[in-house]
């Protein structure tokens, strides 16, 4: 794999070019964005994004993937009615037709408040979630792009898929190539998963995060990020990764240190970062 990203989630909006410099400067060579941070009044208006891809080329990145691809949107529940999951379905169909747009390759859903099953037990919310993914991999697949769906782990407030086992029962029951899974080294930390799961995901998988839990810092957390460059090169992982981490006043210091674990750990990144 020679293809590293870096989420813009990781710096303010407001310091874009200097923070696209600086990660150029640092060899990452891809860019992923949620959309909510990067156009304004996303997703009652539509962007034109010809401006922002031309910022993006110039800087020689490409835009690899979307992110908090609902955040800040109400009434987009996967279990609470008929009508909610058709707003989703509306919602994902824009964030669909986003990634085209873009050339993202990946839209990441993670959301764990709106994926509540409420009362409904585990194998309910399941075949309802299967229904519902399966009707909308058309859309994602026509676009030439993915939802790759997260798991995420409890204490995150989320009751539906909180393991990677169960994201890849999920997206192996749907079976369409428009839903895949989300790796996110994040999840895997938090839930003291075995990293065999990178493995059995890898086959199923649309994206991958290189994170800690909690989004802090990359290397702030003492994680095993050896163990994790092991199992995703024994797979074979040839897409992208990308460092997923919070914003802090020290971003230019975080993604500078985030680089140097990359390159110094993730034996897949290329030598150049």
């Amino acid at each position: 794999m020679k293809k590293v990203a870096i989420s813009n989630i990781a710096w303010p909006q407001e310091h874009n070019r200097e923070a696209l410099a600086l990660c150029k400067d640092l060899g990452f060579t891809g860019i992923e964005i949620a959309p909510a941070k990067t156009f304004v009044d996303w997703p009652q208006r539509i962007p034109d994004v010809h401006g922002f891809n031309k910022i993006i080329v110039e800087h020689g990145f490409s835009v690899v993937a979307l992110q908090a691809i609902i955040f800040g949107v109400e009434g987009v529940e996967l279990f609470v009615s008929d009508d909610t999951r058709s707003r989703l379905a509306d919602e994902l169909r824009k964030v669909a037709s986003l990634a085209e747009s873009l050339g993202a390759h990946a839209c990441v859903y993670g959301a764990p408040r709106s994926r509540d099953p409420g009362l409904l037990c585990f194998e309910a919310a399941r075949e309802i979630a299967v229904e519902f993914f399966s009707s909308i991999a058309p859309i994602f697949e026509s676009k030439g792009t993915c939802l790759a769906f997260e798991a995420n782990d409890a204490s995150y407030g989320c009751r539906f898929i909180t393991r990677t086992a169960e994201a890849i029962d999920l997206v192996r029951r749907v079976a369409r190539p428009g839903i895949r899974v989300q790796i996110d080294t994040g999840t895997i930390f938090i839930g003291n998963e075995d990293t065999a799961v990178i493995q059995n995901a890898v086959e199923f998988a649309g994206h991958v995060h290189i994170s800690e839990p909690y989004l802090r810092p990359l290397g702030s957390a003492n994680s095993d990020h050896v163990a994790m460059s092991a199992a995703l090169v024994a797979a074979n992982y040839d897409g992208w990764i990308s460092v997923e981490m919070r914003e802090t006043d020290e971003w230019r210091r975080n993604i500078e240190r985030a680089a140097q674990l990359i390159k110094a750990i993730y034996r897949t990144a290329p030598d150049h970062i």
